[in-house]
């Protein structure tokens, strides 16, 4: 969408929309914080890591390789994926959106990934 201008009722999609009126902590530090909570609950069931790799051939390899990973893994999926929907829809525009990831889906026209 960014790479075709693709036109939203927010404006066209630009990687220019992640950093127009940038500012650190918009509604405030308290709500930055408070946020943390969703982030946390998304990743609290992170010790089925643990009793996964403990069903494969070698889990004393595979355990520490899946846990130095999961930095690596928490920035690229979730940091990308709002960045990646930032730059469709303005920041600013997202606290007014239903949910993100279905009103992208919606605008890119995939009804059924949208449900």
């Amino acid at each position: 969408m960014v790479l075709t201008g693709f036109k939203t009722p927010h404006g066209v999609a630009s990687l220019a929309n992640i950093a127009d009126n940038f500012s650190l902590f918009p509604n405030g530090g308290i709500n930055f914080v408070m946020a943390f909570q969703m982030v946390f609950f998304a990743y609290l069931m992170i010790e089925f890591i643990g009793v996964t790799t403990s069903e494969t051939k070698n889990p004393r390899q595979v355990l520490p390789k899946a846990v130095k990973e999961i930095p690596l893994r928490i920035a690229f999926f979730y940091g990308g994926a709002l960045l990646a929907i930032m730059a469709i829809i303005p920041w600013r525009e997202l606290a007014s959106a239903d949910s993100p990831f279905v009103t992208v889906f919606e605008l890119a026209g995939i009804k059924w990934a949208a449900a």
